[in-house]
């Protein structure tokens, strides 16, 4: 395999990640808000991201499909807010 692959399947795993967080953390490097919103995440990420890099190897392919089905199902859910919304403030007038 590639050296270069290599590093980037070594950082962009589950360990990988891990380690780069808890560096972060050690040397209290997060500053900046796109920095702290990204730590504060740092479990969804650590979570998803070996199967988001199975997906780009071409291993996971329902992958694609459970993210299409996740954001018709927040698009929906979204819509709906909205809906109710409208509906109440229409039945107070």
């Amino acid at each position: 395999m590639d050296l270069g692959i290599e590093v980037i399947l070594a950082l962009f795993s589950r360990k990988g990640l891990q380690d780069i967080f808890d560096f972060a953390a050690h040397q209290q490097s997060i500053e900046s808000q796109n920095a702290k919103r990204i730590f504060a995440l740092q479990g969804k990420y650590i979570h998803t991201i070996d199967s988001v890099i199975s997906f780009l190897q071409g291993h996971n392919p329902t992958l694609a499909r459970n993210y299409t089905s996740f954001r018709k199902n927040k698009l929906c859910q979204q819509r709906c807010a909205i809906y109710r919304q409208y509906r109440y403030k229409s039945q107070r007038v």
